[in-house]
């Protein structure tokens, strides 16, 4: 299947059948970043060649890497006026740098999910909760309403449900993700394993019975599938479908064809979640013989080429993607965007087929955001809600693919700054 079908409003081909009894479901410590972020390692000596930099060891792992030193030409960009051009993490998104952003020091459950999407299970709570994991606020009622005012999460006939996004309590909206499933999605990518306890009301209950809950409660025509479809991929293989509150089965060929079909101009990020939740697919296709029928997989690798064809023709001066990247004929804003290039550039990492894509380009992608990331946190440490998602995101590419797991400084040589 091509993605010519996404330039129409997504249809869909809601299946049903009699109702039936679903297996337990099996608690298996997957993860998902073994095929969400598998970003291969990329040589220093690659680096230096394709994006204009030269790598000089000379910084520790534990924090940002070393100063810039300026070169011939750089005077027009903060971070060519010897400041550190950001590469690592931990200069991008601190949790405390963000309650200091926020009125009355209240996070954000959107907050925690891009911390821990950019850091994992190693990002720390800000004070008073200094002593906890940021990813435990998923997973303990009580401390999910010590930051956020009121519980994340709560009992449900069918296990553990969080919180859906506009959902109201008592004349004022809850604490919830921005998108169905994101909490649980958040969880999948940061390889918590369905045995890992959650507290809740009291019960010691685990992940399993979360994905328990989704199940039962999925729908396929959602707006919003996306962040589902991943956590479903993630805990359910080998188990090849399920069947939900109303007696509708759904199996992988199903999830994966409603996916194909979902506009890519209605999703959240430039659409590009959708398509990340296909590459999920795609990926568990092959980890698991027989959870994804051939005919599928054929028109799933289809659908990856014709975005791979999409992301070569709609990359802006060879290191940077529009919002409207999926257009063809391609129009409109062409205005390079980091919330799309951070988003894009993470997935080329994560399944789309890397000798199709550029690797020269990516590189540079990359280069372009660290030095929009260094320039942006050289105006203010102040980071907005709006600003939360594209930081992180751009954060994460830039992580992936400048080399500072080598220990390495990058020092620009070109007279472009990186723009």
């Amino acid at each position: 299947m091509s993605l010519r079908s996404l330039d129409r409003r997504h249809t869909c081909n809601r299946g049903k059948s009699c109702r039936g009894s679903s297996s337990r479901l099996e608690s298996k410590n997957l993860r998902a970043n073994s095929c969400m972020r598998s970003a291969g390692s990329l040589g220093s000596t690659l680096v230096a060649m394709v994006c204009g930099v030269a790598i000089m060891t000379s910084c520790s792992r534990s924090g940002p890497c070393g100063s810039k030193t300026s070169g011939a030409g750089d005077t027009a960009s903060p971070h060519a006026q010897g400041g550190p051009l950001r590469t690592s993490a931990s200069d991008f998104l601190d949790l405390s740098v963000i309650v200091a952003s926020r009125p009355g020091g209240m996070l954000s459950v959107s907050d925690i999910v891009h911390v821990v999407h950019l850091m994992g299970e190693a990002a720390q709570l800000p004070a008073p909760h200094h002593d906890r994991r940021a990813i435990e606020v998923f997973l303990d009622d009580e401390l999910s309403r010590a930051v956020f005012g009121s519980p994340l999460l709560f009992r449900s006939r069918y296990g553990v449900r969080y919180v859906s996004p506009n959902q109201v309590y008592n004349r004022r909206y809850l604490p919830s993700g921005s998108h169905n499933d994101q909490v649980l999605c958040t969880l999948a990518q940061a390889g918590v394993p369905a045995t890992r306890q959650i507290l809740c009301g009291g019960d010691r209950l685990s992940v399993s019975d979360a994905i328990q809950d989704c199940l039962a409660n999925f729908d396929i025509s959602a707006p919003e599938i996306e962040w589902t479809a991943i956590a479903i991929a993630t805990y359910l293989p080998p188990r090849q479908s399920w069947i939900n509150k109303l007696g509708d089965r759904t199996n992988f060929d199903g999830l994966a064809t409603e996916l194909m079909h979902r506009n890519l101009a209605g999703g959240s990020c430039g659409g590009t979640h959708i398509l990340g939740a296909v590459i999920a697919l795609r990926a568990k296709g092959d980890l698991h013989a027989g959870l994804i029928s051939e005919s599928t997989v054929q028109q799933l690798d289809g659908y990856l080429r014709d975005a791979v064809g999409r992301i070569r023709e709609s990359c802006v001066d060879e290191k940077a993607w529009p919002l409207s990247w999926y257009n063809r004929p391609l129009g409109g804003d062409m205005i390079p965007s980091m919330l799309a290039t951070g988003h894009i550039l993470e997935l080329l990492s994560a399944g789309v087929p890397r000798q199709s894509a550029d690797s020269a380009r990516m590189l540079s992608a990359a280069k372009w955001l660290a030095v929009q990331l260094t320039e942006r946190m050289a105006q203010t440490k102040e980071i907005s809600p709006a600003e939360i998602c594209p930081l992180a995101h751009a954060a994460s590419a830039v992580v992936q693919f400048l080399p500072v797991h080598e220990s390495a400084t990058v020092v620009h040589s070109g007279p472009d700054n990186g723009k």
